[in-house]
């Protein structure tokens, strides 16, 4: 178990993580990584275990962006394999990763996309001998730059997932409205954050949309972490 000190910037990541359960729990691995080299300084390790850490939430909201259906997400991979199971690590051999961020179409704007690929070229640099060696200052403003990367793209994201509510999504968040069972509706709740990869800030974005409010109740009694299902 790593204890972080107040300062450490690992929190302003955990919000955009999905909820851990098995299917990404490596994710949380890299989160504890990363954790462990800030409290000693090694920014070059730490921000290595934060560059996959902000390469699978971007991938995340790619799934998302292409509205968890395998078809439109396979439809990218061009010439690569077509693959049958949505996965963070789905879009990992499509393009390079400067190139990635282009995967969200036109509404993504110019300075999102350079701030992507600023950070990809920041890893990119101390992946070699160059003789860099971070400093606290230089990682806080590479996860600060991320963070707003993530603002970005959610919007994004979820525009395209909400824009069709006949969708798997939209069928999902309709069922849950009409159940009038307490503990089947917590329970179709619960495998919504988990199955669409909802993070705590994409619960909390949802929730400002009025076809969202069913998670005020289900949050207030189970706090964000999806219920245990049988």
């Amino acid at each position: 178990m790593v204890e972080y000190s107040d300062d450490n910037p690992v929190y302003l990541l955990v919000d955009f993580l999905p909820p851990l359960d098995e299917t990404v729990a490596y994710l949380y691995k890299y989160k504890d990584d990363f954790a462990y080299h800030y409290e000693r300084e090694f920014y070059n390790l730490a921000l290595f275990s934060y560059h996959q850490l902000y390469m699978a939430i971007l991938h995340m909201y790619l799934l998302k962006f292409h509205r968890m259906d395998i078809k439109i997400a396979n439809s990218c991979r061009q010439n690569r394999p077509t693959l049958s199971v949505l996965s963070p690590s789905f879009y990992s051999d499509v393009m390079d990763e400067k190139s990635r961020i282009r995967l969200f179409g036109h509404r993504i704007s110019n300075e999102t996309r350079n701030k992507h690929i600023e950070l990809v070229q920041q890893r990119d640099r101390i992946a070699h001998f160059t003789g860099d060696v971070l400093i606290k200052e230089q990682i806080d403003k590479y996860i600060e730059k991320s963070i707003e990367v993530f603002k970005s793209i959610q919007s994004v994201a979820f525009y395209e997932l909400l824009l069709y509510p006949t969708d798997r999504f939209g069928n999902r968040a309709n069922d849950i409205q009409k159940e009038q069972n307490k503990t089947e509706k917590f329970s179709k709740i619960s495998y919504l954050i988990q199955d669409f990869y909802l993070s705590k800030n994409d619960v909390d974005f949802l929730k400002l949309k009025s076809d969202f409010m069913f998670f005020d109740e289900y949050i207030s009694e189970n706090g964000y972490e999806p219920i245990e299902n049988s």
